[in-house]
């Protein structure tokens, strides 16, 4: 599967409180200025009417992943004239080919207000693969890497909402955490990718060597609904590997980039290996 990375940034006309939670008020923005500027495009990136592939239709449960994800860059709550605020826009495989069809999207947000605040739309950027400088994310990109030590860290940038039975887990073991990385990609695959990929079948012995994460709680408000309480975990989780674990290197590099669990287009799941 193919995935293209944008930072795309917006400079405020005046000051201003952003809201706790802003991928929320971005993702809600940015499909409301989508769904003003192009219907059709609208409903293409925001799932309407699709066909779910019978290889998934028992994971997703009639909820298919978004065909983007975002990443809200670090930014204080309070906003003044003239500061900048970022977030990385990921797409997921053909859906790259509207990209441009966005500038005008991004241009009505701002003119829109975000978080009734007026921006300026100031810029869309490519950032590069960092493996090879190319465009483009691939899988394969990865294949050729390894971790140079035999301890590393997980650390979640983002709240990262991994769920069991409808509750937060609180079981933190590889084999557990792994599983939740190694199936959206399979899902982003079966819909967005050539359905290539198949899910790790042994995942290999990696044991816990210390658990720093905490609780993060946010409100979320969707359009037309009651408020939501999200909970998530934040911090990192390091481990220790205990046997050769290169078979699943490339699906743990490039899960950082499609990131993992709940409300990943709403800018949580994004993790890093350390």
């Amino acid at each position: 599967m193919q995935l293209n990375r944008y930072k795309i940034e917006f400079t405020a006309k005046e000051n201003g409180e952003l809201a706790g939670f802003l991928g929320n008020v971005i993702r809600g923005s940015l499909g409301q200025a989508l769904f003003d500027i192009d219907k059709n495009i609208y409903d293409i990136f925001y799932n309407k009417n699709f066909k779910i592939p019978k290889t998934i239709d028992k994971i997703v449960k009639q909820n298919p992943p978004s065909p983007f994800a975002i990443n809200v860059m670090p930014t204080k709550r309070e906003i003044n004239k003239g500061e900048k605020i970022q977030f990385i826009l990921t797409v997921f495989g053909k859906y790259n080919q509207h990209i441009q069809q966005f500038i005008p999207v991004f241009e009505k947000m701002a003119t829109d207000k975000i978080n009734n605040i007026s921006f300026e739309f100031t810029g869309m950027q490519k950032i590069p693969n960092p493996v090879n400088a190319n465009t483009s994310y691939r899988l394969t990109d990865f294949e050729n890497l390894s971790l140079d030590h035999e301890t590393f860290t997980l650390h979640f940038e983002r709240p990262v909402m991994l769920e069991s039975n409808k509750k937060l887990i609180t079981d933190f073991s590889f084999k557990k955490i792994f599983p939740y990385i190694d199936q959206r990609l399979f899902v982003l695959d079966q819909i967005y990718g050539n359905a290539t990929y198949k899910p790790v079948d042994k995942i290999p012995e990696i044991l816990i060597n210390k658990i720093q994460l905490k609780k993060f709680i946010t409100l979320r408000t969707p359009a037309n609904a009651k408020p939501q309480t999200k909970m998530a975990w934040t911090g990192q989780i390091q481990y220790h590997t205990k046997q050769e674990i290169q078979q699943i290197i490339p699906t743990l590099l490039f899960g950082q980039y499609i990131q993992i669990g709940s409300g990943t287009s709403f800018g949580f799941g994004k993790y890093t290996i350390k």
